[in-house]
């Protein structure tokens, strides 16, 4: 059996490997914030949110087109929105209401995503393990 290669090009390779998803990852991030604050632009209550207009008007095309890009980090990349959504709204007390409202929106379409993982469990663990490593530890 031959030995597996070490050295400084595997290092580059796998180095790149990781960057190139890194890369992808940061790129869904900013398509579902742009997605996000092009379609939320009013600020809304819990109660707006729930009707079924809004459900038909905003979440489901939405919910079809980041769905559409098929990557795995979907779900990691919609929380970690709710959650810059909610520093904003933290730092402009002025727009509080419509961040809040954004970041409501993130949290349900990554609850409507995770519903489509449903009847495959290992690809929901999958999904969910994703991005654990890639910024642990990075603010």
């Amino acid at each position: 059996m031959a030995p597996t290669p070490r050295g400084p090009a595997t290092t580059r390779i796998v180095d790149r490997a990781r960057w190139t998803l890194t890369a992808q990852i940061f790129a869904l991030c900013h398509l579902v914030r742009f997605k996000i604050r092009e379609a939320v632009d009013s600020a809304l209550s819990g109660d707006q949110m729930r009707t079924p207009a809004f459900e038909l008007s905003t979440i489901r095309p939405l919910l079809a087109s980041l769905t559409r890009t098929t990557h795995p980090a979907l779900i990691w990349a919609l929380l970690l929105c709710r959650l810059r959504f909610l520093d904003e709204a933290d730092e402009e007390i002025a727009f509080q209401n419509l961040y809040t409202a954004r970041a409501s929106v993130c949290e349900v379409l990554a609850i409507r995503a995770l519903s489509s993982y449903s009847n495959r469990p290992l690809h929901l663990v999958s999904v969910l393990t994703m991005c654990d490593g890639e910024w642990r530890g990075r603010r």
